[in-house]
């Protein structure tokens, strides 16, 4: 569970997308659920935005201390792009495995993870979600999670007149390899 805040939606006002601040969201993951996510060797759908970025940030928190590294109760915005790349070779398993050994029932922190293009998403296969603004935080996360397939997907929602936002039409969007880091104009 994250519980969003109005940061969700605070439009990116810097010219670059990476020197926007990105807002921290409490999180909490059920200790149960963190062993089945260990577990499970299907295919991961986040079930929205929100979802994808707590699922990132358990990820980075178990990766961090499965090498040893300190518990980041407070994901900071950066921290995927400056850990070392032994914390980032972690694997999925790895990074639960050490989740579970978080005394008591839930995991639980805050997270300011940012997902920009070029960030390789650990955690899920396919995301559904809604159609985003431009120069928002969203939208750069669409872009991270499916790379330039973004452009299409948009062209595609906008002339068939889909709604955007919270309450609009969704999609299943499948994961694209990695993509190469390019700045981005917001």
């Amino acid at each position: 569970t994250l519980h969003v805040s109005a940061g969700t939606f605070k439009p990116v006002s810097t010219e670059l997308m990476e020197e926007h601040e990105m807002h921290k969201e409490y999180y909490e993951a059920r200790q149960e659920t963190l062993g089945k996510l260990a577990a499970w060797d299907g295919p991961i759908v986040a079930l929205g935005t929100t979802a994808l970025r707590t699922l990132e940030t358990l990820f980075w928190r178990g990766a961090s201390l499965a090498k040893g590294g300190p518990d980041m109760e407070v994901m900071e915005q950066d921290f995927a792009y400056t850990a070392p790349k032994a914390v980032g070779d972690t694997t999925w398993k790895e990074a639960m495995s050490a989740l579970q050994k978080i005394e008591g029932e839930q995991t639980v922190g805050k997270s300011g993870i940012y997902i920009l293009p070029g960030y390789e998403v650990r955690s899920a296969d396919y995301l559904v979600t809604n159609f985003h603004q431009p120069s928002s935080t969203l939208l750069a996360l669409i872009c991270a999670f499916v790379g330039d397939a973004w452009r299409e997907i948009y062209r595609t929602a906008l002339a068939r007149e889909y709604r955007f936002l919270s309450y609009g039409d969704g999609s299943l969007l499948k994961k694209t390899k990695k993509q190469e880091a390019k700045p981005l104009t917001s």
